[in-house]
């Protein structure tokens, strides 16, 4: 391994050269794992802030009359519907707001396209069920508006790929603001001091 030519002195420096060195590439190694688990943690904070699924929730607790304080559920108000209508307008909602839809690529054609049969399906579902679902008629804009709205914005999210290129940019982002905090320049700390 060493030279036979080399004193005592200049093998013990190169002997603690190699072992710096073994322990340098050892804590970068770990700081490579830890930092790749940092971006993997990033990107599932991120993924699910962008989950549509807590504006579903939402929209049900408003057909219920319910709001949530400190994490209970508290009665508002008298539902605007029962849950047979309830549970068939949150099926109407899902249908947009949801994370396939909002991470896809739509053009804005297809998204008016898709409002159009969507809006269309509610109304007629409203018109035709109001009594059934225990509705009073005067609530109907209101629920046609809880169910619409949230899916325009969710179809929106989707136009020209927006949220998915924002997902494919940030995660780009993340690989490429790493920084090493140990690049190997031919030596260690010691290279310097050679004799």
């Amino acid at each position: 391994m060493f030279d036979k030519n080399i004193s005592d002195e200049e093998r013990n420096f190169l002997a603690q050269e190699e072992l710096q060195r073994q322990q340098l590439d050892s804590q970068s190694d770990l700081n490579r794992l830890h930092t790749r688990e940092q971006d993997q943690h990033a990107q599932a904070i991120l993924i699910k802030s962008l989950d549509p699924s807590a504006v579903v929730e939402q929209i049900k607790r408003d057909l219920k009359g319910q709001i949530l304080i400190d994490n209970r559920l508290v009665q508002e108000r008298k539902p605007l519907m029962n849950d047979e209508g309830i549970s068939t307008m949150i099926s109407f909602v899902r249908v947009c707001v949801n994370p396939s839809t909002t991470i896809s690529h739509l053009e804005s054609e297809n998204v008016t396209k898709i409002m159009d049969g969507l809006s269309r399906d509610v109304v007629l579902n409203l018109q035709l069920n109001w009594r059934k679902y225990e509705m009073e008629k005067t609530n109907m804009d209101l629920v046609n508006n809880l169910i619409l709205i949230p899916s325009f914005i969710a179809l929106r999210r989707a136009t020209g790929g927006g949220e998915r290129s924002f997902l494919k940019s940030s995660m780009s982002e993340q690989v490429s603001s790493r920084i090493s905090p140990y690049k190997d320049k031919g030596g260690g700390f010691w290279s310097k001091f050679r004799l």
